[in-house]
């Protein structure tokens, strides 16, 4: 079935018509087309240049690092009388100077990978020390050692550390310090480089050890030299005050792993790409600009040119 259709009233299609301008080469008209085209492909790059941003020196990404404890730690414990004074290593050269005040304790470790990625999401630790009848808790401090792997644009590897300070007004016999291990950096990483950091450098020497090298002052000031560590953030803790009968001391240690803002210095195209995706979005906003502009010049005649309109039919040529 065919059915007849009003063409007097009903549009069914359209097309948009052109009106062009045409100048001889050599011309004002033909001169300023090349100064709009030039003009406009120099402006969007300054304004571009201008945000700060067009040509990235770093750049920002996400990563969940991959966090392996050493099962490698230093302990410090200081009461309120004369023989609270104890202190433990995981290192026996270091453990033979401590002498009396050797506190062994009884150690419990295991990592949190609910998502089984292989990445632990946090690591807990468990430690039971036995405290003598006249002993006392009252401040406790702890370094403890990581293997800090990133394995996304950064391919980097490096020793580090949590350590905490904690002070008690009263005798304490159990204690709990919930906090992230978050990295620190002095200065954005090289994208896409194998980076095996401070491997001759241990933050604690055990080929040559000195007895300087376990003082907690000497482990800080060599860390925080180093460019990349980590340091324990949004920390929490609760504890138990020790009683008469109290027969030990109990510390739990659960440390979080968060996603990072890794900082890098991106490869060349990626900041060529960076920049380029800046420039077009720019580069479409000043052409609507520029683009009315010139538009008002021809259509004004303000430089003269021919105009050739399609809304004007062409004729056709006959020979006979």
């Amino acid at each position: 079935e065919i059915r007849n259709c009003d063409w007097s009233s009903d549009v069914c299609s359209s097309d948009l018509l052109l009106q062009r301008y045409l100048a001889p080469r050599g011309t004002l008209a033909y001169c300023f087309s090349w100064v709009y085209i030039i003009t406009l492909l120099v402006v969007t790059y300054l304004v571009t240049y201008w945000t700060g941003a067009m040509w990235a020196k770093e750049t920002i990404y996400v990563e969940q690092p991959k966090v392996d404890f050493r099962r490698e730690f230093i302990i410090y414990a200081h009461g309120d009388t004369e023989d609270s004074a104890f202190a433990y290593t995981t290192w026996s050269k270091y453990n033979e100077w401590l002498g009396n005040t050797l506190w062994i304790p009884e150690a419990r470790v295991h990592a949190v990978d609910p998502d089984r990625d292989g990445k632990a999401e946090s690591w807990v630790v468990n430690l039971k020390f036995p405290l003598p009848s006249s002993s006392t808790v009252t401040n406790i401090q702890g370094f403890f050692f990581f293997d800090y792997i990133l394995q996304d644009k950064v391919w980097a590897s490096f020793e580090s550390m949590a350590s905490f300070d904690l002070s008690f007004s009263t005798p304490t016999a159990y204690v709990y310090v919930d906090g992230e291990l978050s990295v620190h950096q002095k200065l954005p990483f090289p994208a896409y480089q194998q980076l095996n950091l401070y491997e001759s450098t241990s933050i604690v020497n055990t080929s040559n050890p000195l007895y300087q090298d376990l003082l907690p002052r000497t482990i800080l000031g060599k860390y925080l030299q180093r460019t990349y560590t980590t340091t324990m953030t949004n920390v929490y803790t609760t504890s138990q005050p020790s009683t008469v009968a109290s027969e030990n001391f109990e510390m739990e240690l659960v440390i979080r792993i968060p996603h990072e803002q890794v900082r890098y210095v991106p490869p060349v195209m990626e900041s060529f790409k960076l920049a380029w995706l800046q420039y077009l979005a720019v580069f479409l906003v000043l052409s609507l600009v520029f683009g009315w502009f010139k538009a008002l010049i021809y259509k004004e005649q303000v430089l003269e040119s021919r105009v050739v309109s399609d809304a004007v039919p062409k004729g056709k040529h006959h020979e006979y």
